[in-house]
This record gives structure tokens, C-alpha cells and sequence, in this order.
């Protein structure tokens, strides 16, 4: 993120708050909410500061509260309805917010673990050209996407379009 954030932040499927930990070092002035279906995960969340929404993604009603920035990171690939949690997230997002989402590139993966290419938990695999379609389907313009040095990981920084 290259703002000078304090306002509100979504880790979206965040969990034990392990990623909110280093946002909260990185961005002190950010309060951050934890969404994950995993109550238990969340209790160590809670532990740790972090206000907590329980429940799947594609499932959650509309909230009053809009973020400045929005963080999937790694759980792109657990959503069932994936167009459903995008809209979730638009219409969660400030004016002016960002959301950062990361995926396993599903080829390069398949490539790399041909005996290990499916996870029980994952019940969609995501290639960049299939997210950047759900992405401008619900909403969202890709404004940078980072490759990682393995190559099996995809990261875009999205802004919401009207």
C-alpha cells in the first residue's frame, strides 16, 4: 500500500490476526477488522486487539462501515461464490480505498506440483486472466499486479470503478 493510511482496514480471511499484527506495525494509525468464518481463529484475533466479523464472504450482509483499504490475502481461492465476495467488497470499499488481493496462479502451479495440484479447501483456482474478468465483472480496475520471485503467486492493487 502506498498511502499514508489511518483509516479503516479489512483482513478478509485474517483469521488468528497474524497479517493484522504486521499491518498494525506497518500502518499504526489503521483499525483493523478480521473477517473469517473461523470463530476459534478469530478468539486469538480478538486476544490481540482486532475487532472481528465471523461468517463467509459471499454470505455477509451490507455494512455501514466502508475501508480505505481492503486486504485478501491468500483467500481468494477459498471463496464459493467469488463474484459474490468481490461485490461484497466493492460496495465495502471507501471512495478513495484500495483493495490488495494475491492468488496461486493455477497453471504455474499445476506445473510446479503436478501431484499435489488440488486442495480440498480450494474449491476454485484462479489464473491472472480469470481474475482480472471477475475483477472488471464486479467493479474493479486493476492499478499495479506484482508477479512474485517464484512465480506462483499474482498480486493486483484494485480501485473501484462506477
Amino acid at each position: 500500500y502506498d498511502g499514508g493510511m489511518s483509516g479503516p482496514l479489512l483482513d478478509v480471511g485474517g483469521g488468528t490476526g497474524a497479517l493484522a499484527l504486521g499491518l498494525r506495525d506497518s500502518l499504526p494509525g489503521a483499525v483493523i477488522t478480521i473477517l473469517d468464518p473461523n470463530e476459534d481463529d478469530l478468539r486469538q484475533a480478538q486476544a490481540s486487539g482486532f475487532a472481528t466479523m465471523t461468517g463467509l464472504i459471499e454470505q455477509r450482509p451490507p455494512i455501514p462501515t466502508s475501508f480505505d483499504l481492503i486486504v485478501c490475502a491468500q483467500t481468494a481461492d477459498h471463496w464459493v461464490d467469488p463474484l459474490a465476495a468481490l461485490r461484497w467488497l466493492r460496495a465495502s470499499l471507501a471512495p478513495q480505498g484500495r483493495l490488495y488481493l494475491d492468488i496461486v496462479d493455477a497453471r504455474r502451479w499445476r506445473a510446479r506440483q503436478p501431484l499435489h495440484a488440488f486442495k480440498i479447501d480450494h474449491p476454485l483456482y484462479w489464473t491472472p486472466p480469470s481474475l482480472r474478468r471477475a475483477l472488471a465483472l464486479t467493479g474493479w480496475a486493476i492499478r499495479r499486479s506484482y508477479g512474485s520471485l517464484n512465480r506462483l503467486r499474482w498480486s493486483v492493487i484494485c480501485e473501484g470503478v462506477n
